[in-house]
């Protein structure tokens, strides 16, 4: 059915009476003392209402509650439980109709149950705005190890994507820049991020598809999930691109001709890319905007940024948007002053700090504890500027740069961009890639590693074995060739055979890095 279409919402006020039925089936199981049956059923349950969302255990909404009863506590206004898992006590989780689901199947479902309900669960509280209770949910359950999630059907691998997906968007909203960007790096460097997320399949080529690329692309289609399951891909492209940026703009100012700094790959082609347009268009969608904002937060045009950041698509499909915005707003204008200072601070001798902060809507107390935390964080650059305190200034002690320094920086760039064009024609390992190459293959006559993954999948006369990177591709016999590229046919078929499965093993280690509480 089309989405949105007239026939799709009435098939989807049935969704009532599927929830009678499922009702009633548990009370019969019950009746009958049957767990097995009734831990199934509550697991269908839990995938019809894992996507609802109720305000009264919403993670933010209960903060201000609590704020507005002082001499109560969130614990007192919402009734909290604590609960096992496999040996781990699941403390605080607020009593609603998918936690008391999730709790019988802990009890008494099978491992694959167990595991589907604990994935549901985790989306539900990301959904709800619960970013540390997701966070220890991913933690305490070990779902990413490779015995887990590894071993399993490829449809629980997609829920447990997506699961993912929504934590980001999550940490996201709740301010958690660096664990936004680290869980969707991953995912949009894969480029196949509507299958991983089963909201979109690869159509069988038109030109003589075989019976296998048609069979995988029905897989695919039935994988799909229905519409108003899918996660909007402008919330996680800009969960991705605003995370991405806020982390690198410290990277790409204090090293503006060490491109190698930028360490999100996806970010760092995307950005070079944009840089080197001969012509920028106004933006038109997520990415460009997006691309825009860091150009001119580079610039440290803090009023410019602030209005493309009002045009993204992001604020009409996330809840709890002032807040958001607030914290959005606080970071890229301090990120808006730190660029202003790097990039214009060698043509000033002093600043007054309250032209700052009026410049870029700061209160001078937040403005000097900003420049006072520069200063101090400077590193190598000990002698970046100082405070007076009578005088309520910034003195610089930047230098500007002589011509021969800035003629040479540019050739320096320029040599760079030669020698990544040279790589690319020869189709050896280049820095700005999504993908790596350029390793010399280990064998002769037979397979080789992939280009720049060590660990990549090893070929040998068509079968593959499967390494812990790299691309699923099936290798013809053939030799290793000089720059380590294995011999035969790849086939598209075999590429989209593991659509899901792809990003599984690398979104595992970008969910424990991204996870893990910092100390």
């Amino acid at each position: 059915l089309e989405p949105r279409s007239e026939q799709y919402e009435n098939r989807r006020k049935n969704i009532l009476l599927l929830l009678k039925t499922y009702k009633q089936t548990v009370f019969y199981f019950s009746k009958l003392a049957d767990t097995d049956a009734q831990s199934e059923v509550e697991v269908l349950w839990m995938h019809a209402i894992h996507n609802d969302y109720d305000e009264s255990i919403d993670g933010v909404l209960e903060r201000q509650r609590a704020k507005e009863h002082k001499q109560a506590t969130a614990a007192k206004l919402l009734k909290m439980k604590n609960v096992w898992f496999r040996g781990h006590k699941i403390v605080n989780l607020p009593q609603c109709e998918i936690t008391r689901k999730a709790i019988y199947v802990f009890e008494h479902g099978s491992t694959r149950n167990q595991t589907c309900a604990m994935i549901y669960l985790i989306y539900c509280m990301a959904l709800h705005h619960r970013f540390e209770l997701c966070r220890d949910l991913l933690l305490m359950s070990h779902l990413g190890s490779s015995t887990r999630i590894g071993g399993t059907h490829i449809d629980l691998q997609v829920l447990y994507n997506r699961a993912l997906a929504q934590f980001a968007i999550c940490a996201f909203c709740s301010g958690h820049w660096y664990s936004a960007m680290i869980i969707l790096q991953e995912m949009f460097a894969s480029n196949r991020l509507k299958i991983l997320l089963g909201q979109g399949y690869i159509k069988a080529g038109l030109d003589n598809p075989t019976s296998e690329m048609i069979k995988q692309e029905q897989e695919q289609y039935a994988r799909m999930l229905p519409y108003h399951f899918h996660i909007q891909m402008d919330a996680l492209e800009a969960s991705h691109l605003l995370s991405s940026l806020f982390i690198e703009i410290p990277n790409m100012i204090s090293n503006a001709y060490n491109k190698s700094w930028i360490r999100n790959q996806y970010f760092r082609k995307i950005w070079h890319q944009y840089l080197r347009r001969d012509l920028r268009v106004p933006p038109e969608n997520t990415k460009d905007y997006i691309l825009s904002i860091g150009i001119h937060a580079h610039n440290g045009e803090w009023m410019s940024a602030k209005a493309m950041v009002n045009k993204l698509k992001i604020w009409h499909e996330i809840k709890h948007t002032k807040l958001v915005k607030k914290q959005v707003y606080s970071t890229l204008k301090r990120q808006c002053l730190r660029c202003y200072l790097y990039r214009y601070g060698c043509v000033y001798d002093t600043i007054s700090i309250p032209t700052l902060s009026e410049m870029f809507e700061l209160s001078a107390r937040h403005c000097k504890q900003f420049i006072a935390k520069l200063i101090v964080t400077a590193g190598n650059d000990a002698r970046f500027a100082s405070i007076d305190e009578l005088t309520q200034c910034v003195v610089m002690h930047q230098l500007p740069p002589m011509p021969v320094q800035r003629t040479a920086l540019e050739y320096s760039d320029k040599l760079s961009f030669l020698i990544e064009q040279n790589e690319k024609l020869l189709g050896i390992y280049s820095r700005f890639s999504a993908w790596g190459g350029g390793k010399q293959s280990k064998g002769k006559g037979k397979g080789g590693y992939k280009d720049g993954d060590k660990d990549g999948d090893k070929k040998d006369g068509g079968k593959k074995q499967d390494g812990k990177k790299g691309n699923y591709k099936t290798g013809g016999g053939g030799g290793g060739g000089r720059f380590g590229r294995s011999g035969g046919n790849n086939s598209a078929a075999s590429a989209n055979k593991a659509g899901a499965q792809f990003g599984r093993r690398q979104y595992v280690q970008a969910q424990i890095r991204s996870v893990r509480p910092r100390t």
